[in-house]
């Protein structure tokens, strides 16, 4: 439908909308305009969103561009790069088809959680994220802690083919090119159903992304789990180089491809020197 789709620049939010899913067209075109910073995307689905404001029908400004841009800063290494719940509930939503839901679900002195955790769930081909903008400087904190808990998996096929990329949980880490955008790369660490702890693949939807397995099964999905990766050893193994800063973190629950249901939960969020435990 002609319609259907608009051409405009791409804010880095939506760097992650090929990096995940079947919204853009897989065409020649797509790809050439992908490549040259533009996007061919749905307009009824990537949207931002302000969650203290409810679903936006209009795509949010890239606050890096502009007359009212905000001054460039030092890459961070100090309180921002170690986010609790507290904290991740306050990221940026970007939604791809719907709106996955996050909830912040607080702990108390009868509660059987010691920690305060963001519950997502998906149900009926919604996918949305919660991201954090910002160039944080990998020479300083290289490794990345979380923490998950599976609490149930989406209704998938194969995972590694478009059909079947939905995850109950995903931690995305992305460095941006910002002029050649085709070198925008991102690494994708999954809870997998089908793939053993360390297995990694290409992304189906867009090879800039590489998918990494921190999780497998049901075995200890109920659990929490802590995960540590080296972002800038990965980048190195998955894209050929190593940053010296990224410029977000984002985590998602998504069932849009299998249309099924998903939940999972998110902890603690640190990036962090390597000396450190």
């Amino acid at each position: 439908m002609r319609n259907a789709y608009s051409f405009r620049r791409l804010p880095l939010a939506h760097c992650f909308t090929p990096l995940k899913m079947g919204l853009l067209p897989i065409s020649l075109l797509g790809v050439s305009l992908f490549f040259l910073g533009l996007g061919l995307t749905n307009t009824a689905s990537a949207t931002m969103i302000n969650p203290s404001a409810g679903p936006s029908t209009e795509p949010s400004a890239d606050p890096s561009t502009g007359p009212n841009a905000a001054p460039s800063t030092e890459p961070s290494t100090g309180p921002g790069t170690d986010w609790k719940a507290e904290n991740m509930i306050d990221w940026e939503a970007h939604s791809f088809v719907g709106s996955t839901d996050y909830q912040l679900v607080a702990a108390t002195e009868n509660s059987e959680e010691s920690k305060s955790y963001i519950l997502a769930s998906c149900e009926d081909g919604q996918a949305s994220g919660m991201f954090y903008r910002e160039e944080i400087d990998l020479t300083k904190t290289p490794m990345l802690s979380w923490e998950w808990r599976v609490n149930e998996f989406p209704q998938v096929g194969n995972e590694r083919e478009k059909s079947g990329d939905d995850f109950a949980a995903r931690i995305y880490v992305v460095r941006e090119h910002s002029i050649l955008r085709w070198r925008t790369r991102a690494l994708n660490y999954v809870w997998s159903q089908q793939s053993e702890i360390g297995t990694n693949w290409s992304n189906p939807f867009a090879t800039q992304a590489h998918m990494i397995a921190m999780g497998y099964g049901e075995a200890g999905s109920n659990q929490w789990q802590t995960e540590t990766r080296d972002l800038q050893a990965d980048f190195e193994s998955f894209h050929g180089q190593a940053p010296d800063m990224i410029n977000a973190i984002a985590i998602m629950t998504d069932c849009d491809n299998s249309n099924s249901s998903a939940s999972a939960s998110y902890r603690r969020i640190r990036l962090h020197a390597r000396e450190e435990n």
